[in-house]
């Protein structure tokens, strides 16, 4: 099974959900942030990642209505990369904004996990 987790690499819970995955050999894990978040990883948060088996993937950019065309272009790369990569699951570490490009992604399983600010505080 192939598991694609959408995320903060370098949160402490996001590492601990992803890599407690990771570690059953059946289950090879796949991670995938924004570009801003991406940009303020550091060589030890890729470092962390490899060594559990987990590839952190090229970012994409934010949901946007206002630029229809990037998103479009966003939503089409998404469904090439679970193709690609054989994804079985789609998991959104967090309530707010991952979760919304899951109306547009061609995967039956997908699951979000909120941890109460996300809920409480941001919505």
């Amino acid at each position: 099974m192939n598991l694609l987790y959408f995320g903060t690499p370098n949160s402490i819970h996001d590492f601990k959900w992803s890599t407690y995955f990771s570690a059953k050999p059946e289950i090879k894990v796949f991670f995938i942030t924004d570009a801003y978040t991406y940009r303020g990883l550091e060589k030890k948060d890729f470092e962390s990642y490899n060594e559990r088996g987990i590839e952190i993937l090229p970012p994409f950019q934010d949901f946007s209505l206002l630029k229809p065309f990037r998103t479009l272009k966003s939503i089409y790369r998404f469904n090439r990369l679970i193709k690609h990569k054989n994804i079985s699951v789609l998991h959104a570490l967090f309530g707010v904004p991952y979760p919304v490009w899951f109306n547009f992604l061609r995967c039956e399983n997908k699951v979000i996990t909120t941890r109460g600010s996300d809920v409480l505080v941001i919505l």
